[in-house]
């Protein structure tokens, strides 16, 4: 993969695109980054490869991303999280210059994961912020959709995720 496009950050612990990366399936660009792994200087090589698998998912994954973003909206809606928003396409209420790849520390993970952190349009009830969303794709699927929690750096990806048998689906 050509490193031009990427910087390490001032504190060595990721590395980010300079310019966005254009996603084919989803036919949009953003920013991306990787969490570098330990005694790392740089993303590794399975890094590498889960994000251009990453970049070469089927169209069919932007389907079923349609399908989850209107489930957690209508739900977010329902529970009075959210403000409701106009809007045709739901693709459309997303706010993709905001919003991130996110490659994380793999380690000898069995699976493959990725991370679609998405600024949603949708106002936050009572404030002037909007709904931020984590995505977990996990082998080419999405296996989460939550409000933004972090989830790459809390005890439970070091403990649970990256210990967990593999799902048999590869990206």
């Amino acid at each position: 993969m050509n490193t031009q496009n990427w910087n390490i950050d001032n504190d060595g612990t990721s590395v980010h695109s300079i310019s966005e990366v254009y996603i084919p399936w989803l036919g949009d660009s953003m920013k991306t980054w990787f969490e570098i792994e330990e005694n790392q200087t740089w993303w590794t090589d399975r890094q590498a490869q889960v994000f251009e698998e990453f970049l070469n998912l089927s169209i069919n994954v932007q389907l079923d991303l349609i399908d989850k973003l209107q489930q957690v909206y209508l739900k977010s809606l329902e529970n009075g999280r959210i403000e409701n928003v106009l809007f045709e396409d739901i693709l459309k209420s997303i706010d993709w210059k905001k919003s991130h790849i996110c490659i994380p520390q793999h380690y000898e993970s069995k699976n493959q994961y990725a991370f679609l952190l998405l600024e949603t349009k949708w106002k936050l009830t009572d404030s002037d912020f909007t709904f931020e969303l984590e995505m977990l794709f996990t082998n080419g699927k999405i296996e989460i959709v939550q409000e933004m929690s972090g989830l790459w750096n809390r005890i439970e990806w070091f403990e649970d995720y990256l210990k967990r048998k593999n799902t048999k689906n590869t990206i």
